[in-house]
């Protein structure tokens, strides 16, 4: 069969066409619009974008931030979307002024930034004014670290598992959840959100996939090992099976909220559930609870680990970290006299 384009002729197809046939009028932007096809397409993309593009803590962290350009810019009765480079400038010194640190700016712009892009406005944060004004804040600040949380190291830890009462399915849950998260190096959002279906048991431990994370966005899922302890108090093993054993627990989340009458609910424990139950485990053991956090877990295995001279390559597997130097902050060992260099001169 051959293609109507080839052999038929231009003569020819122009003698079989219609005389004076109407031009073919373009097809605007606006029709398109209203292609049901591409609605569908549109409102699909709107919601991988709002569910998928960023982690929910930082999508989270935007939308307050730009809700507060927002509260601000009506205040002063400044526009907000789209903003001018100037407007936006006004808001970091008003920010500076009332004690917010360099940091808090820099998140504050991009949110900024991301709002406008989404919405297809000039980004007012790319703006030199503005790019001057946030390097003039830092150095007017300096860019001295945050204060960190301590780590609950393997000897802290051992102290405050060992201060817990086990008199209720509350204090299985409690003792079960410093332990793992400690063993795993997890964050508390990742502990809060481990399932039944993300552990394999064997005779060693429990193989546990944390299906994603801050350094897995995507989502890829990383297996980390839950051995079992050494000793019987602090063995997160026998832990998580006596939790799951008397919290009835075969499917679902693990860690869960338990009400006044100790019955044990279907949802998951929240993040900052997770936080204060550490903090209230430091306490008990007489510790100051103001000095740690929901980081203290994962920062004290890691810094337990590198004061047990264990090596970068083994840590970055439990820890998942790509890099050292992203592994880096969460090592809080106080440097050694003995290690210095100055002792291994022969002075």
């Amino acid at each position: 069969m051959q293609h109507m384009d080839g052999p038929l002729s231009i003569a020819a197809r122009a003698s079989a066409a219609p005389p004076n046939p109407p031009e073919p009028q373009p097809t605007s932007p606006a029709l398109m619009d209203l292609t049901p096809g591409l609605v569908a397409l549109r409102a699909e993309l709107a919601q991988l974008l709002e569910e998928h593009a960023l982690a929910p803590n930082t999508r989270r962290a935007y939308a307050a931030d730009w809700a507060d350009f927002e509260r601000w810019c009506r205040r002063y009765s400044r526009r907000a979307l789209p903003a001018d480079p100037e407007t936006v400038v006004l808001y970091l010194l008003d920010l500076d002024r009332a004690g917010r640190p360099p940091v808090t700016l820099t998140r504050r712009c991009a949110a900024i930034r991301l709002a406008h892009g989404s919405a297809h406005h000039p980004i007012p944060t790319s703006d030199e004014l503005v790019r001057q004004t946030l390097r003039a804040l830092r150095r007017k600040h300096g860019v001295a670290p945050k204060r960190q949380a301590a780590p609950l190291v393997t000897t802290l830890l051992r102290q405050v598992v060992t201060a817990m009462p086990e008199d209720t399915i509350r204090d299985v849950r409690d003792r079960a959840l410093l332990l793992v998260g400690f063993a795993g190096a997890l964050r508390r959002s990742e502990l809060c959100a481990i399932d039944v279906e993300h552990l394999q048991e064997n005779e060693d431990g429990y193989w546990l996939t944390v299906p994603a994370s801050k350094t897995d966005q995507e989502g890829r899922g990383d297996r980390i090992a839950l051995p079992r302890g050494q000793h019987q108090e602090t063995d997160p093993v026998i832990a998580l099976r006596r939790w799951l054993r008397l919290g009835a627990i075969t499917t679902g989340p693990v860690f869960r909220g338990i009400d006044r009458w100790d019955h044990v609910a279907l949802t998951r424990l929240d993040p900052g559930t997770a936080a204060r139950i550490i903090k209230g485990a430091v306490a008990m053991a007489g510790l100051a609870p103001g000095r740690y956090s929901g980081h203290s877990l994962r920062a004290g295995l890691i810094t337990s680990a590198v004061d047990a001279q264990v090596d970068d390559r083994t840590i970055q597997r439990q820890s998942r970290h790509r890099s050292r130097s992203g592994m880096d902050p969460y090592v809080r060992s106080r440097p050694s006299m003995r290690s210095s260099a100055a002792a291994r001169v022969g002075l």
